[in-house]
């Protein structure tokens, strides 16, 4: 609320004495970190003058200039000063102006206190400010007007000239003209006007503007968002509300001006919406422009204001694909709510026809998950299957039927689904404790599903083997128990045959004391029914495979040493498929009689001994101080021989041969082969950390197995009687700034040769530069050498962070990945790409090519436009450079950071 308010600059004489006649005025010590100061109501002599009012030293120093000072006399007396004198009241060392005003009401901190006031204005008494008029609002903020001349007038209409400002909460209106109606509370500016919103900067010739509502417009403006960015012009800006307004014949984009004024990207439209609140903005018959040519007209464009979700169109993507040819695809983006989404895709391929992906995202306090789905009707690429050599054919009629005969009749419809969900049931109830649920879902139409669509939504359909299971799991204590349900379905190909995994249906109980008496006890049981509609040449039958097993360890943990003596017993039977038995019996004579039975029980003790020591010291490595450990240690295990090879072979493998397995009492996964031990597995290994972080800088360890006896129980059932494994040494470290070096090599000390070698090293020596090197060899079936990189071309090769590229010029980028076969002296994957990133869009171009058979590759060339805040236009490469290589960093242009909370002194 406001009756009249000036500005005075006052100099420091001392004020004259009060006058019992004296009126009422309003005075305001405004400090440069205040918006708005407290309001007290001082008492003045009727012939008091600017020269009276003193702020001491404590203010700023100005330059006089012209005033008007409106006070509230019982005549409404008007008392002007002249320029001259201005002069002759004023010193030259001149105060900061005081803000002057008639009625206002204030309830914030004050930047000047009570007692300061009087203490500043000698002679002035401080009395509260009056309550505001009748039907005013209380909490409305107060209204503030400075200029060179001010002029107050009965009728409530406030004039400024020269340098006129007016200010109320968040909003700041300037102009060298300014016009201010106390009953409208409507200001009107000219000439020079400049318009600050919170932190939004509006700069024209003129504006009206009605303060509370902020309603009004804004002629010939150019405009700056301070949420985005953002900044155009506009013949007229319409000011619908305080988040909402209306750009008529504008321009919007994110660009710097470049030296011929021209901007990288800008978008012309005959109206521009803008609405904070909903942060959407909203274009009609607009052009977008890139490089000054036309790339897209729309009748109506929707595009965010930030990086919050919400619905519409994206923009349409495009593919050049070897296997289907061009693509296009336009996305629409559906924002259910805060916790669902949904994004659907219709696309056309011109050599398949028209499709739909699909992906549904959900998220709830007890469960969330994934829905991706593909779905393209009448496929006229493989409506008519495939064409095979009359070999295969025989080939395949002996060895699966059924595949061959979906894969001359592949069906016109494509389809493929993946559903991932986790759920929480129970949480620590009495009876089953917290009990969870796990879905895992995927499926295919046909078996050249993974060939076809090696892109779609969801990866996992890219491959042969499509897993689907649920698994519910209840922990309550000691007792855990799980129950799962799984199923495969296999791709086959025609050059590459995959045996069938068995389904499974499971039931497990696990039950364990930690710390009874010194010994940790457990129990567990397992329940599971394998089934597979595998070929009768095959030896592996369905059955019903029951598990018991009994485990007792007195673990004995020292600081330095440590003593784990364990004992095992595991009981196993199978309760086979009569009739499946009796048909494999009749198909392979190679089967003995004794194979007939419907079951077979067998048990097996298992003892280890684990033990190992820990040193540790200081230890100085180039002039640096580490702690160094030095950590032997020793497995012994025995497991007495039973034959095994009459029992089928479910979900047992070999282990991945490494520091970690060579550790357990079985070399076997699963429970269909426990191998026939008697030995000892040795190791060693040293690391040096760094005292202060803990960061481990060089790690070495060296691991072998010495073999008593030997070992009868294989995979295929050929005995090993070797007495030593293979070695194992892996070493790793990160002593060179800025590098990394993991090695692992395993060595046959009979052959006296490397059956494994991996060697890796990473350079990352700053933001946005990283090479991968990567040599993998497995003696006699792949030698193949990985290189990756992404970096800036042209810049210096060290240096922790790039500068922020401008619009004089931006920055390219190089990424990509080679993967060679030296053993087929061919290039199995490859990525090869340029990424260039300006101050407001960023290019990206990249070439992929990825073997989806022997003989047979894919190829795909994608375009990716990114207009920083507006869109992205073309595939999205993303996610093929971030699965290929390692520490990739995305590249983007931040959004303009908001301000602090010192915007509106600019």
């Amino acid at each position: 609320m406001l009756f009249a308010t000036g500005v005075f600059f006052a100099n420091q004489a001392q004020a004259q004495p009060l006058s019992p006649n004296a009126s009422k005025v309003a005075v305001a010590v405004q400090e440069p970190i205040d918006i708005v100061p407290q309001i007290y109501v001082a008492q003045v002599s009727p012939d008091y003058t600017p020269a009276a009012l003193s702020a001491s030293g404590n203010l700023a120093q100005a330059t006089p200039s012209k005033v008007a000072v409106t006070e509230q006399q019982s005549g409404q007396q008007r008392q002007q000063l002249t320029d001259d004198e201005a002069h002759e009241e004023q010193p030259k060392n001149h105060a900061a102006p005081l803000v002057v005003t008639a009625q206002g009401h204030q309830t914030r901190t004050n930047a000047v206190t009570k007692p300061a006031v009087e203490e500043a204005i000698p002679g002035l008494e401080a009395a509260k400010v009056p309550p505001p008029p009748p039907g005013a609002d209380p909490d409305s903020p107060p209204v503030y007007v400075s200029g060179e001349h001010i002029d107050g007038h009965a009728d409530g209409l406030v004039t400024v000239t020269g340098r006129g400002q007016l200010i109320r909460d968040m909003t700041v209106v300037q102009g060298e003209e300014l016009t201010y109606n106390r009953q409208t509370e409507v200001a009107t500016a000219c000439q020079d006007v400049r318009i600050n919103h919170n932190g939004n900067v509006f700069r024209g010739t003129r504006a009206e503007l009605h303060i509370p509502t902020y309603q009004g417009h804004f002629d010939e403006a150019t405009y700056q968002v301070r949420l985005t960015g953002a900044h155009g012009q506009s013949s007229q800006i319409e000011f619908t509300g305080k988040d909402q307004m209306t750009l008529h014949d504008a321009t919007y984009t994110l660009c710097d001006a470049k030296a011929d004024g021209e901007y990288d990207w800008v978008m012309t439209a005959d109206s521009v919406e803008l609405d904070f609140e909903k942060d959407e903005g909203v274009a009609r018959n607009a052009v977008m422009r890139f490089m000054g040519v036309p790339i897209l007209a729309t009748p109506w464009m929707s595009f965010p204001l930030s990086d919050k979700r919400r619905s519409g169109w994206l923009v349409p993507t495009f593919d050049i694909d070897s296997d289907n040819g061009f693509t296009y695809e336009q996305p629409y983006y559906w924002n259910i709510a805060p916790n669902y989404d949904a994004t659907l895709t219709p696309f056309v391929m011109s050599k398949r026809g028209v499709g739909l992906n699909t992906e549904f995202r959900y998220l709830e306090p007890n469960y969330a998950g994934t829905f991706t789905g593909l779905f393209l009707p009448n496929d006229r690429l493989r409506s008519d299957g495939v064409s095979i050599s009359p070999d295969q054919f025989t080939q395949w009629m002996e060895r699966d039927p059924q595949f061959l005969a979906g894969l001359l009749t592949t069906p016109r419809n494509r389809w493929g689904y993946s559903w991932q969900h986790r759920q929480i049931l129970t949480r620590n109830m009495s009876l089953l404790g917290t009990t969870d649920l796990q879905l895992d879902l995927n499926r295919a139409s046909d078996d050249n599903y993974w060939r076809d669509f090696p892109r779609a939504p969801s990866g996992s359909l890219s491959t042969r083997l499509l897993n689907s299971e649920g698994i519910l799991r209840s922990n309550n204590g000691g007792v855990s128990t799980l129950v799962r349900v799984q199923r495969w379905q296999v791709l086959q190909d025609l050059d590459s045959y995959i045996t069938p995994p068995f389904d499974r249906t499971q039931m497990r109980m696990n039950y364990g004391l930690t710390d009874q008496y010194g010994f940790d006890l457990s129990v567990m049981g397992d329940i599971t029914k394998f089934e597979s509609d595998r070929l009768s040449d095959e030896s592996n039958e369905n059955s019903v495979r029951s598990l018991l097993q009994l485990s007792a360890s007195y673990p004995i943990r020292h600081p330095g040493w440590f003593v784990v003596p364990k004992v095992q017993m595991l009981t196993r039977y199978y309760d086979f498929d009569a009739d499946i038995v009796l048909e494999s019996m009749a198909d392979n004579p190679l089967l003995t009689s004794d194979r007939t039975t419907r079951n077979r029980s067998i048990t097996l003790p298992t003892f280890s001994l684990d033990t190992g020591l820990i040193f540790e010291r200081k230890a100085n490595l180039f002039g640096t101080e580490y702690v160094q450990t030095l950590e032997p240690r020793a497995l012994y295990t025995y497991t007495p021989y039973r034959d095994q090879s009459m029992l089928p072979l479910y979900d047992t493998g070999s282990y991945d041969y490494n520091l970690a397995t060579l550790y357990l009492d079985n070399p076997y996964s699963g429970y269909d082969r426990i191998a026939d031990v008697n030995m000892m597995t040795v190791g060693v290994g040293t690391r040096w950390q760094n005292p202060q972080t803990g960061v481990e800088a060089l790690s070495l360890n060296l691991a072998q197995r010495l073999r008593f006896a030997n070992q009868r129980v294989t995979l295929d059932d050929e005995p090993i009687t070797s007495r030593y494994s293979d070695v194992l040494l892996s070493a790793s470290t990160e002593l060179v700034h800025n590098w990394r070096f993991d090695a692992l090599v395993q060595y046959d000390t009979d052959e006296n040769r490397s059956q494994r070698s991996l060697l890796m090293a990473r350079w990352k020596p700053g933001q946005y530069r990283v090479m991968n090197f990567g040599y993998r060899m497995m003696h006699g079936f792949s030698e193949q050498v990985d290189f990756s990189w992404q970096w800036p071309i042209g810049s210096p090769w060290f240096g922790s962070r790039l500068p922020e590229p401008s619009s004089s010029g931006g920055r390219w980028y190089t990424v990509g990945r080679i993967n060679y076969s030296l053993r087929d002296s061919k290039l199995v994957d490859g990525i090869l790409g340029f990424e260039y990133q300006s101050c407001c869009w960023i290019a990206r171009v990249a070439a992929e090519r990825i073997s989806t058979g022997r003989t047979e590759v894919n190829t795909r060339l994608s375009f990716q436009l990114e207009f920083t805040g507006l869109s992205r236009v073309g595939v999205n490469p993303l996610k093929t450079l971030q699965d290929n290589i390692n520490h990739y960093e995305t590249i983007r242009n931040e959004r303009v950071s908001r301000p602090n909370g010192f915007y509106l002194y600019e």
